[in-house]
């Protein structure tokens, strides 16, 4: 059976005292919910005017973020709306994850609460309920530890680099530097005629700080247009926009990428390609090419500034030792990514059984 949103819920937004962000404190007695992604924005010690009747459920009329709240909370003073069952005898773990399966239009800044109030809600009895959310917690339980044993190997890559090399801005090993314009000399690129499907990268295609590929897209060349850059196996593909300055990606194959990337081509006799591509991604250098970009629209990283960028080179033999450990740790990360997406597929699956 489904019953119309209006059937199930009550908009309790009025009944919880809303905080402007200009009030958050890092800590205190109540959690503030707001409609960001952070499951928490901040925290209040205020005595009334919080929610004591949890659990509830928070809609992001904005953002479309959807949160189950099980303790006593105050809000967020744009955008939050407090969701309470009509019935006592309805899990709100369920609820939850029936809202969550409803595909909401993006619509920028613009309310959303309205889409949520024309859908319709499967209704099983309480039993079957609280299998259902049970089923579907375990599932995302297991998501959340794949992502965090991933994390983990990211953090281990970065820690292990700094190790090594320290920091490559302030280079307290000191390490002998040469720009990044003799480090990965500028290449002619003259467009080759293809006669198959290429591969044509572009940013939202890549993870920041770890530099993935979510997806490679293949294109005939009839549809690659005319705003594109040729790429070889094993050049490092370096993002001039900012905020995108920590996408950095080591290509695997040949192919072509959109104008917001800069293919570079280190010399292997003083630079191995894994190392420059770590490099990159370091916070110090993207805070130090970040507030040297030009443009007001599409700020972006001006070419001869980075091209004047120092690039410290420890012995080749120690870039290559860096670089084995880095492969290594992949080929873990790529058995807990497969984890991952056989995870996501099934919680998908579940997801459409059960309210599809």
């Amino acid at each position: 059976m489904k019953l119309s949103f209006e059937n199930i819920f009550i908009d309790a937004t009025k009944t919880v005292e809303k905080i402007p962000q200009t009030e958050y404190l890092p800590s205190g007695q109540y959690p503030i919910i707001d409609q960001g992604q952070r499951h928490i924005a901040g925290y209040s010690n205020h005595s009334t005017g919080f929610c004591a009747d949890v659990p509830a459920i928070i809609f992001g009329d904005h953002t479309r973020v959807i949160k189950y709240i099980d303790k006593p909370f105050f809000i967020g003073a744009d955008g939050v709306k407090v969701l309470k069952s009509k019935s006592n005898a309805t899990d709100y773990k369920y609820l939850f994850y029936a809202l969550s399966s409803i595909k909401i239009p993006n619509t920028g800044y613009n309310r959303h609460f309205k889409w949520l109030k024309g859908s319709k809600i499967p209704v099983y009895n309480s039993t079957l309920q609280k299998r259902i959310a049970k089923r579907l917690d375990k599932v995302q339980e297991l998501i959340a530890k794949q992502k965090e044993q991933i994390a983990k190997l990211d953090l281990l890559i970065k820690s292990r680099f700094l190790d090594m090399f320290g920091d490559p801005i302030s280079n307290p090993k000191k390490w002998p530097c040469q720009s990044l314009s003799n480090v990965a000399p500028k290449q002619s690129r003259k467009v080759a005629t293809v006669s198959s499907a290429v591969w044509l990268l572009n940013l939202d295609q890549i993870e920041g700080n770890n530099g993935r590929v979510i997806k490679k897209e293949r294109l005939d060349s009839s549809e690659l247009g005319n705003s594109i850059l040729p790429f070889y196996s094993g050049e490092v593909l370096y993002s001039k926009l900012r905020p995108y300055l920590n996408k950095v990606v080591l290509a695997d194959e040949d192919g072509f990428c959109t104008t917001e990337l800069l293919p570079l081509h280190p010399q292997k006799e003083i630079c191995n390609a894994l190392f420059l591509a770590h490099l990159l991604r370091q916070q110090s250098v993207v805070v130090v090419l970040s507030i040297r970009v030009v443009g007001a629209k599409m700020p972006r990283v001006d070419l001869t500034t980075l091209r004047n960028l120092l690039i410290p080179l420890p012995p080749l033999s120690l870039q290559s030792q860096f670089a084995n450990f880095v492969k290594s740790v992949e080929q873990q990360k790529e058995v807990f990514s497969a984890r991952l997406s056989h995870l996501e597929v099934l919680y998908k699956s579940l997801m459409q059984e059960y309210f599809g």
